[in-house]
Order: C-alpha cells, then sequence, then structure tokens
C-alpha cells in the first residue's frame, strides 16, 4: 500500500473539510447547498437580504432602522446565532417558548406553545395576558399565572382590568356598569381611558387614597363616612341622608327649594328655579360661558358634569344678579327683561337691544344702523346682516354712563354687508368694494386697498418694471406702496376658480406625501405657466423656470417675459431655455455658437403672449361666502 506524501494528505483534508462545511452550513431558499449570499452582520445597515450574513434584511425595532436581522421562526439556517430564538434545527430557525431567547415576537412560539400567543420584552419569550401558563414567570411583568391563565397581579381601584381576579375589590366593572373612575382625591374624571377597571372598595375596608373608596374618605387606611360640613370633590364622599357635595366644596342635605341657580342639586324640589338641570351652562360673574375660560370655575361641559340649578325664568324671584336671569336681568330679587334705559349687558338682558353705552333701548327697524351697532335683526342694519360679534359695553351696577368697569363681550351687531349688498362706502362691505351703491369683487387691474375687495383675493402694489430672472412675486396685501390693484395669483398660489390665476388653471393640490405620512393638504391651487409661455415675474412659472424679459413686454400690462428652464434642466428647443441653447437634450449655462465659443444670444421672438381678462365680474354667485342667519344670540347660546 503507497501513502500519499504529508503535506499532500494535509492538503486533501483541508479540502474535504471545507466542502464538508460548505454542505452543512449554506443552504439556500430551495433546500439546495451554497455559499452565504452576504456578509454583513447582525445590525448592519442594509438594504437587500443578500447582503447580509442572516439572509434577512429588515425592521429592526431596537435599532428603529432597516438592518440586517436574525431569521424568525421557520426561516433558513445554518448555524445558531442566525435564529432570533438562537435556536437552529435541521435547518430552520425554531421559535423560543416562554423564557427563551428572541428578537421579535415571531421569534416566540416552541413546540408546547404553538397556540399560545407570546411578547418579546428585553430578548426574552413571555406569555400573553389572558392566555394559559404553567407558572408566574412565564407571564410578563406586572402579571401573574393565576388559574393557569396570566392576569394581572392584585390591581387597585380605578386601575385597568379583565376579570374580577385581577382586581383588590374582586370586581372588574365594564363600562355600562360604571362609565367613568376616580382619581386619588376621589374627583369624578372624564373617562377610564380603558373598556374595564377594578371598582372601589366599601366602607370599612383598607384603602390607599380617597378614590379607593367607594363612599366616603380614606381616613387611617380606612374608608369611612363622610358627615355634612367635611370638605368634599364628588358627592359620593358625602355619606348622611340625602346628602350632597355642595358648590361651596363642603356636604350638605339642601333643603327644598333653599338652592340658587348653577349650585348641585339632586331633585328639582332643591332649586328656586324649580328644575334640577344635567349639564346646565355654567357662566361666570360677565354671564360668559365658563366652558370657554381656564380657572377656578370648572368649565360646564368637563363629564361628568354634577346636577345644578337652573337659571330662573322672567318672572321667578330669589335672583341675586343678571347672572341667575335667563333671560333678562335681576330687579328687585325678581327676573324680567329690561326697559328702555335699563342697564344691560347683553341684549338678551333687554326687551329690544342693549346698546354700545350699556343701556336698553328700540332701533328702529329702518335699517339705519350701521357696522358695529349692537343688533337684534337684519332690517335693524343697513347692511342687512346682523350676526354675532364682539363688542364693549360697561358691566350694569359699576358705575354707569360708560363711566364704570367695561368687558368684551360676544353678541349680535351690524357686519358689513354680502356681495351685492347695499353700500355706501367701501368699508360698508364684508367683501368685494362698494361700487353704484352695491358691494362687488374688482377685476384685475381695478385699484383696490385688500385682497377680500379682489375676486382673485390678491391685493398688490402697481408696478411697471420687468423683472429680472430671479426677481419673485410679491402679492401680499401687506405690501406697502403708493397705489395697489387686484392681482391675478401667481403658481402655487390657493385658488377656487380658474379665473382667478395668472395661469386661468386652478387644480387640486398634487400629492407629495409618501409612507405613514401620506396627509395631502385637500385644497386647489394655481397651475404653473407652461416653458414659454408669458409670465408677470418668476412666481408665475414652474419651479425649474424662470421668468426672462421678451423684449416686447411679454406677459400682459407691458411688464413681464416667458417663462424659461434654468441651466442642465431638460429641453427640446433652444427657445426653452435660459440661455436659449438646447445641447443634448439639456439647457446650456450659455449660449454657445457652432465653434462651440461662448456668444451673447438675444431673443429673437417677435410675438407678444396675451392673457384674457375677464370682461365682467364673475358671478357672485360662486364667491359669496356661506353666512349664517342673523338673529339675537344669547350669552348661553
Amino acid at each position: 500500500m503507497r501513502h500519499l506524501p504529508f503535506n499532500t494528505a494535509i492538503l486533501l483534508a483541508a479540502c474535504c473539510l471545507a466542502v464538508l462545511h460548505l454542505a452543512v452550513h449554506a443552504q439556500r431558499d430551495d433546500g439546495t447547498f451554497s455559499f452565504p449570499r452576504g456578509r454583513k452582520p447582525y445590525g448592519s445597515l442594509c438594504y437587500s437580504d443578500e447582503e447580509c450574513y442572516t439572509n434577512f434584511c429588515g425592521y429592526d425595532q431596537y435599532t428603529d432602522s432597516t438592518a440586517c436581522i436574525r431569521q424568525w421562526e421557520g426561516g433558513r439556517c445554518y448555524e445558531n446565532d442566525m435564529c432570533g430564538s438562537r435556536n437552529c434545527t435541521s435547518g430552520r430557525c425554531v421559535g423560543s417558548p416562554p423564557l427563551g431567547p428572541c428578537d421579535d415576537a415571531y421569534d416566540c412560539h416552541g413546540t408546547n406553545f404553538t397556540d399560545v400567543p407570546q411578547f418579546c420584552q428585553t430578548h426574552q419569550c413571555f406569555i400573553s395576558e389572558g392566555f394559559p401558563c404553567e407558572r408566574d414567570e412565564q407571564c410578563g411583568p406586572g402579571t401573574q399565572c393565576l388559574n393557569g391563565q396570566c392576569r394581572r397581579a392584585s390591581q387597585a381601584p380605578n386601575s385597568q382590568c379583565s376579570v374580577d381576579a385581577e382586581c383588590a375589590s374582586n370586581r372588574c366593572l365594564n363600562s355600562t356598569q360604571s362609565p367613568y373612575c376616580y382619581d386619588s382625591d376621589g374627583r369624578l374624571q372624564d373617562e377610564c381611558y380603558y373598556d374595564r377597571h377594578c371598582d372601589r372598595f366599601p366602607l370599612g375596608h383598607a384603602c390607599g387614597n380617597d378614590g379607593d373608596c367607594a363612599q366616603g374618605f380614606c381616613r387611617n387606611s380606612t374608608c369611612v363616612a363622610g358627615k355634612n360640613g367635611s370638605p368634599c370633590v364628588s358627592d359620593t364622599q358625602c355619606t348622611d341622608k340625602n346628602a350632597l357635595c355642595g358648590s361651596g366644596g363642603k356636604c350638605i342635605s339642601p333643603a327644598p327649594g333653599s338652592l340658587y341657580p348653577q349650585e348641585h342639586c339632586y331633585v328639582d324640589a332643591h332649586c328656586f328655579s324649580g328644575r334640577c338641570s344635567k349639564r346646565l351652562n355654567v357662566t361666570d360673574k360677565y354671564d360668559v360661558s365658563a366652558f370657554y375660560f381656564d380657572g377656578d370655575v370648572q368649565p360646564a361641559y368637563s363629564a361628568p358634569e354634577p346636577l345644578r340649578c337652573a337659571y330662573l325664568k322672567p318672572g321667578q324671584s330669589k335672583c341675586r344678579t343678571f347672572v341667575d336671569c335667563d333671560p333678562g336681568l335681576c330687579k328687585s330679587g325678581v327676573c324680567a327683561l329690561g326697559t328702555n334705559g335699563d342697564e344691560c349687558l347683553y341684549n338678551q338682558h333687554c326687551q329690544s337691544v342693549c346698546g354700545l353705552d350699556g343701556r336698553c333701548y328700540a332701533p328702529r327697524p329702518d335699517r339705519s344702523l350701521p357696522i358695529g351697532e349692537p343688533c337684534s335683526s337684519a332690517e335693524q342694519c343697513f347692511s342687512a346682516v346682523c350676526e354675532t360679534g364682539t363688542l364693549s359695553r360697561p358691566v350694569p351696577g359699576s358705575g354707569g354712563g360708560g363711566a364704570g368697569e367695561r368687558h368684551s363681550v360676544s353678541d349680535t351687531v351690524c357686519m358689513g354687508a354680502n356681495l351685492d349688498g347695499p353700500c355706501a362706502r367701501g368699508s360698508d362691505c364684508a367683501q368685494g368694494a362698494c361700487r353704484s351703491g352695491t358691494c362687488q369683487l374688482l377685476r384685475e387691474g381695478e385699484s383696490c386697498e385688500s385682497g377680500s375687495q379682489c375676486y382673485s383675493t390678491s391685493c398688490a402694489p402697481s408696478t411697471s418694471t420687468p423683472p429680472s430672472p430671479s426677481q419673485p412675486s410679491s402679492s401680499s396685501d401687506s405690501n406697502t406702496g403708493s397705489s395697489k390693484t387686484c392681482r391675478a395669483l401667481d403658481a402655487r398660489q390657493a385658488c377656487s376658480e380658474n379665473g382667478q390665476c395668472f395661469s386661468q388653471r386652478c387644480s387640486q393640490e398634487a400629492c407629495t406625501g409618501t409612507g405613514s405620512s401620506n396627509a395631502c393638504a385637500d385644497r386647489s391651487t394655481c397651475a404653473a405657466v407652461s416653458t414659454g409661455g408669458a409670465c408677470r415675474s418668476t412666481s408665475d412659472c414652474r419651479t425649474n423656470a424662470v421668468c426672462a424679459p421678451d423684449g416686447n413686454g411679454g406677459g400682459g400690462g407691458g411688464v413681464g417675459g416667458r417663462c424659461k428652464l434654468q441651466a442642465d434642466e431638460t429641453c427640446s428647443s433652444d427657445e426653452a431655455c435660459l440661455s436659449n441653447a438646447c445641447v443634448g437634450r439639456k439647457c446650456a449655462r450659455k449660449a454657445t455658437s457652432a465653434s462651440g465659443k461662448g456668444v451673447a444670444k438675444s431673443t429673437t421672438t417677435t410675438t407678444t403672449a396675451t392673457r384674457r381678462n375677464p370682461t365682467s365680474t364673475p358671478s357672485a354667485g360662486n364667491r359669496t361666502s356661506a353666512r349664517s342667519s342673523p338673529g339675537a344670540a344669547s350669552s348661553r347660546a
């Protein structure tokens, strides 16, 4: 028998081992064996599976990026570290049982727990709440294995729960049984923020704070009864007969007919008004809804609001100020509508109108009231528009005659006229300008003071200077100048009709969002002027073009030029480029001669493009803003 030389034997052995290694450790998805597709280790940034040693490029929750990650359960593998479960068996990743290693929830399963949902936390698998378990440690943090299922540990009152066994009170309530929770002071909260919560403890039970007790207070770690006179924040804390937590923050048992408007009540008989109401609109000393203010007054619409005594109607007694009446004033303890000359703060305090001087009076229904005057009907206003606005009046009882404290209130006042409405001057119009006694929108080129007067909505300083290629448009109403005119809108400005745009095209704004941020504005904007089209300034052109003077006053009104493509933009003709040179379908930076040397090249176009302006004011029916019907507004509306 002949022997191979030693060196040759070593070489052959190494080759055999290499082939065996490749056969065992490299496996394709189709079951055949080959070299690994990538060499990037776990955690490396990647764009495709082929780059990764694990042959898996995906989202990594620990780095919040696309990276090489380990294979999930069932993925192909040839060593344990290729698997999130760190378990590669027969070329496949095997899911981890509870407490096993993981990178993701897809790594958690295991032979005996295939149908049991699990989650991955801190690289360890745990059984999800509500599913079978064998011991506490198999359940996630904050839960335990209770009666063979993972459940929350004993929860305090008002805590989230799924079953009674999770609660220290042994009662898990749904939103129908108890829709609200309580804070640690025992104050009723707007909502519980979850479907089920643990019930509170009865009197005599151990407690940790006032919110733990279904009745009374938590004193010396025990739920005890709350007596009349005790400070309180909710009715459940007051345990005496017919007791409630009064508006003064103390437990009381009110006598029949003893409570003023806005005070807490249980039944109608408690109230001077004879009505115990749900969700009463609570107001402050100025009769302004407390819902709109922060401060010491609890908002009237924070849920759940306790029952309160309703306001007194005209003819009912026991009022203290006008705040107790709805409507009307408090006259000698009785609510009544104010007559001419009575002090007032709102129109609803009077039989007719409360003037700017804080006195009731009756304006004539002859449309004689100017803009800004209080009104109760459109027939009183010259503009024929009576709507809710803001004005200032003296506060009743603070000095009178306009010399006392004044307060800004919301009430109905005469407003500017609508389009086609009557006017005597421009300030009489809420929209448009006064022309021949009616409010009309102005056409392009007409003198204006603000955008609200223009059909296009843009009022800009007049200009007669042709633009430079880099000159932006200036169409804001804030621009100053000796004269301003209505101006058609630039490209990309918000519009509602084609005629408002210089390009004569108003279209739905393009959606540019992607992925989870794919949110697009629901509005229309003016389209840009096409390349070669007439322009006034660069703002009329597409974003890759500028407005270049054409030497012929192009762009309308003797001002402007043509939209030209900038250098390096794709082109189809010389005329499309600012340089007047399209070379290889790209705009050159400057014109070139046939010899390739730079030359000055002027625009030779002699045709002037014009844009057709509207010949008459567009239909007011398409432009009039919707207004609410005029009528007297109540401060408690």
